[in-house]
């Protein structure tokens, strides 16, 4: 059957229009009569994460290292990953905000560190010196500084800091991001539940303490 314009045009846009739904389906969840995230999608295999990847309790992060809310809340998180240990998953997306122009260069600086096994101490030392680095017109030297500080091979690391081999991985976390509504870093997406901004130790430990009774 040929198709007039008009008709092409409606089945084009019922196409799209399924094609969203579907979208957004993969995303969330139904549950108790409330909209849920679904915390397992948001996991793409090259997420770094630590503790248990089978754990009850499953934390997805969204992130800035430029973000000064992020930063007070990393040790929050590592306090968390150590209390816990095996019964939490902490997974680490990045969600670079366009206002902090070194934001994405900070995620590029995780990333190089993490192919050499230490994305953890890079994070933490992006977070603790965000003054020395936030404001300049190019951070990779400092950021190269600091991998010599953690004993990587500065050569690889600045070779992958200026590749670009990490823009789908940064622009993936962006599109999830958005995908779910994220419009504030840090957001933390715990078994399906959004928890926006920096929370205590003792809030957290709430929210997880309440998933693991839970049958």
């Amino acid at each position: 059957m040929k198709l007039t314009g008009e008709l092409k045009l409606i089945v084009g846009s019922i196409i799209v229009t399924i094609g969203i739904i579907a979208g957004t389906v993969f995303f969330f969840a139904g549950g108790s009569g409330s909209v849920m995230v679904n915390t397992q999608n948001l996991i793409r295999p090259e997420s770094p994460g630590r503790g248990d990847k089978n754990a009850k309790v499953k934390i997805v992060e969204f992130a800035d290292f430029e973000c000064p809310a992020c930063g007070y809340v990393a040790p929050v998180i590592d306090q968390l990953v150590r209390d816990y240990k095996d019964k939490i998953y902490v997974v680490y997306r990045h969600f670079p905000l366009s206002q902090h122009k070194n934001a994405k260069k900070g995620a590029e600086a995780f990333e190089a560190a993490g192919e050499q096994g230490k994305y953890w101490e890079m994070s933490d030392k992006l977070y603790s010196t965000q003054s020395q680095w936030s404001d300049l017109s190019d951070p990779s030297e400092a950021f190269v500084g600091f991998a010599k500080e953690l004993n990587l091979d500065t050569v690889k690391f600045k070779k992958d800091l200026t590749s670009e081999k990490y823009n789908k991985t940064i622009t993936d976390g962006l599109s999830d991001g958005d995908h779910i509504g994220i419009n504030v870093t840090p957001t933390f997406i715990i078994n399906g539940e959004k928890v926006e901004g920096a929370k205590s130790l003792e809030e957290f430990k709430k929210i997880i303490d309440k998933i693991l009774t839970e049958k």
